[in-house]
């Protein structure tokens, strides 16, 4: 039992802190908007995959790879792209790179945002998307 209790205090001790992606509440098409993903592992190279689905239901995606800086975070405006649908530093680049897709019947109006690290998925934002006024 006490092995036991050991194992799961150092199991938890080793655990990577829980991502969190830092972006408003709700978005407005078309406007620019701030992404920054932290409590990341330095060196590692995570994924950014972003989905847009309109309230209209046209769906378009993105995919970039950025390499987790010192300081433990990712941010296009800051960090380069080094693979994916852009590259370079470009804060929109996540954006304007998105392609179309599939026409889709769910998730109306939203932006999902998912970080990975390989196949594994760390952690997902989904926030509502208002149409410009």
């Amino acid at each position: 039992m006490r092995t036991l209790l050991l194992l799961l205090i150092l199991a938890l001790a080793n655990a990577a802190p829980a991502q969190v992606i830092d972006l408003p509440a709700e978005v407005v098409e078309g406007e620019p908007v701030p992404v920054k993903v932290r409590d990341l592992r330095p060196g590692d190279k995570i994924e950014l995959q972003i989905r847009r689905i309109t309230s209209t239901g046209i769906r378009t995606d993105s995919r970039s790879v950025f390499a987790v800086g010192p300081d433990g975070a990712i941010d296009p405006a800051r960090d380069p792209a080094i693979d994916g649908d852009y590259a370079g530093v470009d804060a929109s680049g996540p954006f304007w790179s998105m392609r179309p897709g599939a026409r889709s019947t769910s998730e109306l109006g939203t932006l999902r945002l998912q970080v990975r690290s390989g196949e594994r998925l760390l952690t997902e934002r989904t926030v509502p998307l208002r149409a410009m006024a």
